[in-house]
């Protein structure tokens, strides 16, 4: 499956949302760290650094989150205990 980018930025800092899942390339201030990679979810909050005030993010790679793709998704709650419908009809007790 081929991902469609909206246009854009280059750079993005921490408390922005994400606007793609995906593989983003980090720089520090001060170079207290080597740029590194991370994975990020799209409408979260790019997070903070604990040493420097501005990291920046920048995407490398677009990626669907698993939960989001259509094989992984979750079809039921956690909590339902009542079993999953076979995709041709109900399910039918073994004997």
């Amino acid at each position: 499956m081929v991902t469609t980018l909206p246009a854009a930025r280059h750079e993005y800092r921490p408390d922005e949302p994400v606007p793609n899942s995906g593989i983003y390339l980090v720089t520090h201030d001060d170079n207290h760290e080597q740029p590194h990679e991370v994975t990020v979810i799209q409408g979260r909050p790019f997070p903070p650094c604990n040493r420097c005030d501005r990291p920046r993010f920048k995407l490398v790679r677009p990626a669907i989150y698993i939960g989001n793709h259509h094989n992984f998704a979750r079809r039921r709650s956690l909590k339902s205990k009542k079993p999953l419908p076979s995709p041709t009809g109900p399910l039918v007790p073994a004997e």
